[in-house]
């Protein structure tokens, strides 16, 4: 397999996703409006000139707002909305850049899959439009090899439930945790469901979010939290078999010997692929029952 890298990028209380695969790109939101630049100049240092696939998950300003961006930085070629008119100016923007740059404009069905080199972009939800904007948002389920991504937006508990019903194998190595972690999202029956090794967070505290409650259901099923409020932007590479995170974090853990190191100690080096685990907090690897290195004492 080609490698797969999933930016999730640091746009304060919102969403946005950029993935690579194989010369191929997608963009998942992109924050708000005041998020554009930092959209733009990622996508230009990434030197990506076409994107194959925008996603604007629902007409929220905090997944959209920046979105528009993405379409000056790079060729995109098609967006998938979950409709063709809402009444915000945000939305009316970002329709009318379509307009402009002359891009297809599709409403997905459940079940498309969009194609991104070797990897596959499901769109998982919504199977029916109503009148709750944020169970009408668009869920994708990315598959790269065995690694599975799946992005929730600011979908509700009551689309989790469908989900759960209808998709017995909805397990993933990384989730999107819905809606920035609210209360709204993230019942335990789905967590467990998912029991994904990363729950990544996006956004910041405002509204509350994330919920502790939240919080506390990813840490019982043994998910490691990555909050782009304390980590900034995540960004993670797959070759279809392991998911790496670039040297943000501090501490790598040894699944095999329940022992952890600073990232820079030898020890990690020597460490197989598969058996790394990586944290940002002394206290976050010490809840997951690791003991510190005797060699490079963390």
């Amino acid at each position: 397999y080609a490698d797969l890298t999933v930016h999730f990028l640091d746009v304060g209380h919102g969403d946005c996703a950029i993935i690579e695969c194989d010369g191929h790109s997608m963009i998942i939101d992109g924050g708000k409006a005041g998020c554009s630049d930092l959209v733009f100049s990622y996508i230009k240092e990434l030197g990506i000139k076409e994107i194959d696939y925008a996603i604007a998950s629902h007409p929220d300003a905090d997944h959209i707002g920046g979105l528009p961006a993405a379409f000056h930085a790079a060729e995109v070629k098609s967006l998938y909305t979950p409709v063709l008119e809402h009444d915000t100016e945000r939305f009316a923007t970002l329709m009318r850049t379509a307009s402009e740059k002359n891009v297809a404009v599709i409403v997905p069905t459940v079940g498309d899959v969009l194609q991104l080199g070797e990897a596959t972009a499901t769109i998982i939800s919504p199977e029916q439009q109503t009148s709750d904007e944020n169970e009408n948002s668009i869920v994708v389920l990315l598959q790269y090899g065995k690694n599975r991504f799946l992005f929730c937006a600011d979908a509700g508990e009551k689309t989790e439930a469908k989900l759960r019903e209808k998709y017995p194998d909805l397990q993933a190595d990384v989730i999107k945790v819905a809606h920035h972690g609210s209360g709204t999202a993230s019942q335990m029956q789905f967590v467990l469901a998912v029991a994904p090794r990363y729950a990544v967070i996006s956004g910041n505290n405002s509204y509350n979010n994330p919920d502790e409650e939240v919080v506390t259901k990813w840490l019982v099923g043994k998910a490691q939290i990555l909050h782009t409020l304390q980590n900034g932007h995540i960004v993670m590479h797959s070759d279809g078999e392991s998911i790496v995170i670039d040297n943000q974090h501090q501490y790598v853990g040894n699944r095999n010997s329940d022992v952890f190191h600073h990232y820079y100690c030898s020890s990690v080096e020597k460490m197989k692929a598969k058996n790394k685990v990586f944290y940002y907090t002394r206290e976050e690897v010490v809840f997951y029952g690791y003991r510190p290195c005797k060699n490079c004492k963390p």
